[in-house]
């Protein structure tokens, strides 16, 4: 009986910890490992724009209501651009050529994976 009752606890861990938040989120943007930028998507109420510079060029950067995409970039692959609007937080933004990378976090959820530095 101990075994079934461990085997759902881990059971309902597991659920809770690969949970993807869609609401309350925040972004965190670097530039190689620096921390560049973090920009509450909870509190937008209407689309902007905003440059980073990267590596190897400047991203444009559009941020809504708990979304973010990268929609202009100088790298060949177009990569990041093709991401859409990021909107869990299981789902980073990462441009590689430009060393850029964008984290959504949720700001009232346990179950966000944090990333080392």
């Amino acid at each position: 009986m101990a075994t079934i009752i461990a085997a759902v606890a881990i059971g309902i861990l597991l659920a809770f910890t690969f949970t993807k938040a869609t609401d309350n989120l925040s972004a965190s943007i670097y530039v190689r490992d620096a921390l560049i930028q973090e920009v509450n998507l909870s509190n937008e109420t209407s689309e902007r724009h905003f440059d980073i510079q990267g590596t190897n060029g400047t991203l444009t950067i559009s941020v809504k209501h708990n979304a973010i995409a990268v929609i202009e970039s100088n790298c060949p692959h177009q990569d990041c651009v093709n991401e859409g609007y990021v909107t869990e937080t299981n789902h980073p933004i990462i441009c590689a050529y430009n060393g850029v990378y964008i984290i959504v976090t949720s700001l009232n959820s346990i179950n966000d994976i944090e990333v080392g530095r």
